[in-house]
């Protein structure tokens, strides 16, 4: 069925579908003859092409990025498609060098699976966003001060107004109406594999790009909670939600879950 997965994002962001593509290769060309003309070749070699895909996407988006900046009038519009196109001529191929090209690389593979899947279909997630785009963030706002804190928030809010965009295509072909939602969940801030708090500065800015886009649809937020979640985050989520905001939905199972599915 389609939906109830999450797809495996944060290897597209640090090694790109080059990555992928290079993986089958190699896988087919160690199988014998026999196996390369049987369902093992064909398969490997399916995986091969579908690999290709993003990056002839992204070629198409660069080029549409260019078209657009030599009718554009105002310099900050023309260096910011430019940008775009030279984002898209890097992501998702090859592994994501800024934030801005890991939230691009994020959403345009999210596009694409989301057109394979055939929605309307619930639970395509983006799994822990705060924590594979964290390194990126870091680097860019942190310690190299290549962009502002704000400007990634400029860069989030227009990765929120994609998530709804959704709605208009499945709407126009009669396949959903505002009263359904896809599911496009984001998890926030949780515990690592030893129990210590994973909750960062990305984290409370995603949290504000939330509180600033309320009430979008999409992506749905949840936040994991455990005994180590700090105060501080706690204060954010209860002021989010005493707003009568409904939202980020609050998951205080890390503990219990983790323990359990170590059990099992």
């Amino acid at each position: 069925m389609p939906g109830h997965i999450i797809p495996d994002y944060e290897t597209v962001v640090k090694k790109g579908f080059k990555y992928f593509y290079e993986k089958a290769c190699k896988t087919y060309d160690k199988l014998r003859e026999e196996e390369k003309n049987g369902s093992k070749g064909e398969e490997l070699k399916a995986m091969m092409i579908s690999a290709k895909i993003p990056k002839k996407l992204a070629k198409k988006y660069a080029e549409e990025c260019r078209r657009l900046k030599n009718g554009a009038s105002k310099p900050e519009r023309v260096e910011e498609l430019e940008q775009m196109a030279k984002n898209l001529e890097i992501v998702p191929w090859e592994p994501a060098e800024t934030f801005w090209q890991g939230v691009q690389a994020v959403w345009l593979i999210h596009m694409l699976v989301m057109a394979e899947e055939s929605y309307p279909g619930a639970g395509l997630s983006f799994g822990r966003i705060d924590q594979y785009l964290w390194d990126l963030y870091k680097n860019d706002v942190i310690e190299k001060k290549i962009i502002t804190r704000e400007f990634t928030k400029d860069i989030l809010g227009c990765f929120w107004f994609h998530c709804n965009t959704v709605y208009d295509a499945m709407i126009r072909v009669g396949k959903q109406g505002l009263n359904s939602g896809f599911g496009q969940i984001i998890t926030l801030s949780g515990c690592g594999p030893n129990g210590e708090d994973l909750t960062n500065e990305l984290t409370y800015t995603m949290l504000e790009v939330i509180d600033s886009w309320y009430p979008s649809l999409e992506p749905k937020p949840n936040i994991r909670l455990h005994r180590n979640s700090p105060d501080k985050l706690l204060d954010v989520i209860v002021d989010m939600v005493a707003r009568s905001q409904g939202s980020p939905f609050i998951l205080n199972f890390d503990e219990r879950s983790i323990a359990g599915m170590v059990k099992e």
